[in-house]
Formats: structure tokens, C-alpha cells, sequence
């Protein structure tokens, strides 16, 4: 005859109650960190522009230069795609490409 060993909780294994109990605290620290890292991402995401953006203030942005132009009376605007160069482009107007090696050939012609 074979007699099997029924388990019975002891103290020191613990119910799925108190493991919640020690965790929540843990796990509302968590959330509470994750929603602050989330905002002060979504404050910060319009901060940048870019390299040699007349809109940044970043030290890697223009703003500054586009400032002291303007004062001179030097129009300064930002375009992004490659149609709104060509149609702001004309004879009396300097084009700055920050980045021309991600245009193709014909493009820079």
C-alpha cells in the first residue's frame, strides 16, 4: 500500500495575496516611473529639429545665425521636402542642403 503526501501550506510558503501585497508597492513605483519617463519624452520630443535648424536653439541648430540674419534683413525659412526647395529657390536666394549626400544625383542638379 502506497500513501501519498498531501501538501499543506506552511507559513513559509507564501499565498498569492501577500506575494500582491509586497509587489504592489514595487509595481506602482514601476508605473509611476514609466508615466514620468513618458512625459517628460512627449515635452521634450518638439525640443530638437534638427542639424542646422534655424528653429533650434540646440547647440547643433542654427537659430542664433538665423537671428542675426533677420536683423540684416535676410529671410530665413526651413522646407523640408525637395519640391518646396525648388519652388522657394530663385535667382537672388542661397539654398543650404544640410545633409546633400541623402539626395540622389538628379536631385542635386
Amino acid at each position: 500500500m502506497t500513501t501519498e503526501a498531501a501538501f499543506t501550506p506552511t507559513s513559509a510558503s507564501p499565498t498569492a495575496r501577500q506575494v500582491w501585497t509586497r509587489a504592489r508597492g514595487i509595481a506602482l513605483a514601476l508605473v509611476v516611473l514609466l508615466a514620468g519617463a513618458v512625459a517628460i519624452a512627449v515635452i521634450r520630443s518638439d525640443a530638437r529639429h534638427g542639424e542646422l535648424d534655424p528653429r533650434s536653439a540646440d547647440p547643433g541648430g542654427s537659430r542664433a545665425v538665423a537671428e542675426l540674419l533677420a536683423d540684416r534683413g535676410v529671410d530665413t525659412r526651413v522646407v523640408t521636402t525637395l519640391d518646396e526647395a525648388a519652388t522657394a529657390a530663385g535667382p537672388d536666394t542661397t539654398l543650404l542642403v544640410a545633409a546633400p549626400d541623402l539626395l540622389t544625383p538628379t536631385q542635386q542638379t
